[in-house]
């Protein structure tokens, strides 16, 4: 039988991650009353100054802002000085998406031209591989997740960033990009099991 006080912190921890989680998206949607880059400031200084995961996920402030399809906060967080943004930029959730994976998968290529420009190596990195989970996360750079979504001009913003040699990169499964564009383009989608 689990520990009662145990049980007790952890929904004490989730409701604190959810109060934390709805006040920056609250300070999010201020975007009428002050420049982005002033907003930018307040939401990350926010978030900073708070200490706790954002949300159970472990996104960053980026995470949520893209997710959120905030285009000129995205860029202006982006843009911040690096004494402000330095761990933003790379940082990982608890799949181990960064901030460009997400804009490749929504198809914001705005905020992924900013992304490659304030730190190229986000082209490279891969999201964790869980080979044994349902969940779609299986070692796959931002290019494969432009592709997998149909984003053509996001794909074309990465493989400029991370050069021709991407197009080769596998998956844990050891799919390349080719293979997500196939099955990508058939009618009725098969899984990307079905190819091995």
């Amino acid at each position: 039988m689990a520990d009662s006080g145990q049980t007790q912190r952890n929904l004490g921890r989730a409701h604190e991650t959810q109060d934390t989680y709805e006040i920056v998206l609250k300070r999010i949607d201020e975007k009428e009353t002050m420049p982005f880059d002033v907003l930018a400031r307040n939401v990350v200084g926010e978030v900073h100054g708070i200490r706790k995961p954002l949300n159970l996920m472990n996104d960053s402030v980026l995470h949520v802002v893209i997710a959120s399809r905030k285009i000129n906060l995205a860029v202006a967080i982006i843009g911040l000085p690096d004494d402000i943004n330095r761990n933003i930029l790379c940082h990982r959730n608890y799949f181990g998406d960064t901030p460009l994976h997400i804009a490749a998968e929504i198809g914001n290529s705005e905020v992924a031209k900013a992304l490659v420009a304030g730190d190229g190596s986000l082209a490279h990195k891969k999201n964790k591989y869980l080979a044994a989970s349902v969940i779609d996360r299986k070692g796959e750079t931002p290019l494969h997740k432009a592709v997998q979504f149909g984003h053509l001009d996001v794909f074309n913003i990465i493989i400029d960033a991370g050069g021709d040699e991407m197009a080769s990169l596998r998956t844990g499964d050891g799919f390349t990009i080719l293979h997500y564009a196939i099955v990508r383009n058939q009618p009725s989608t098969p899984s990307l099991q079905s190819l091995r």
